[in-house]
């Protein structure tokens, strides 16, 4: 087997993954309902159903990896014996096995804020309205929004 280099071996898997969604992977043309009064409405149509599909390819492709990788995040931590009691936050370690190599990040950990210790907190301290403070220290952000894709075909 010829040697490859690691750039060109990378190049190629992308590759494949650029892929997806056409060939035999290509979702099945749609077809335009009936009513449609004109040709930009029936392209509009079209459009859509093509941009929903390619989001299904992608879709499926990411949950397929996603599950491919946390089996192999498992696989890779055992067998570097990464055990998360040990790691020791704001370190930076590289592992290399001749032509493959792992970076180890651990990053340091974050802080979040447990309202009710709080509000126990400030009100063994004698603070009054503290709901009202809570809520005029918030900051609103952005809601999540999730698209999940599927197949309509038999």
């Amino acid at each position: 087997m010829a040697s490859t280099t690691g750039a060109t071996f990378v190049a190629r898997l992308q590759s494949v993954i650029e892929k997806l969604g056409t060939n035999g992977t290509k979702v099945p043309d749609g077809v335009a309902p009936s009513n449609l009064q004109s040709n930009e409405e029936a392209n509009t149509w079209h459009n859509t159903h093509n941009a929903i599909a390619e989001y299904l390819v992608a879709s499926v492709a990411s949950r397929t990896i996603e599950a491919r990788l946390k089996k192999a995040k498992t696989a890779v931590e055992k067998a570097l014996n990464l055990d998360t009691a040990k790691r020791v936050p704001g370190t930076d370690v590289t592992h290399v096995y001749d032509n493959v190599a792992l970076s180890v990040k651990v990053a340091n950990p974050k802080y979040t804020l447990d309202r009710a210790k709080l509000t126990t907190a400030l009100a063994k301290r004698g603070v009054k309205d503290i709901d009202k403070i809570i809520v005029e220290s918030e900051n609103e952000s952005t809601p999540a929004r999730t698209l999940t894709a599927s197949t309509t075909a038999e």
